[in-house]
């Protein structure tokens, strides 16, 4: 991770776990992130291909990758993203 905000992408299909997760952190002042979404899979790898993240949250149930694969397919793009 580098100094500034934490780059977190998140990737499903609603923007919903992405609203959720910006209320759980909360105060941006006390912890700065900046939230990306993507709404499917190939979005994020293709978000992921053109910008750095300190870490991505993967649904694993989005449409166009499920389970252990949609993980897979994130560390063949950005093997060191947890």
């Amino acid at each position: 991770m580098s100094d500034g905000p934490v780059r977190i992408l998140v990737a499903e299909p609603g923007d919903d776990s992405a609203n959720r997760l910006e209320q759980m952190l909360g105060d941006p002042g006390a912890f700065p992130r900046a939230v990306t979404h993507a709404a499917s899979l190939a979005d994020a790898l293709q978000v992921a291909r053109a910008r750095r993240f300190d870490v991505v949250l993967v649904d694993l149930a989005l449409p166009d990758g499920r389970g252990l694969e949609a993980v897979r397919r994130c560390h063949e793009v950005s093997p060191d993203l947890p």
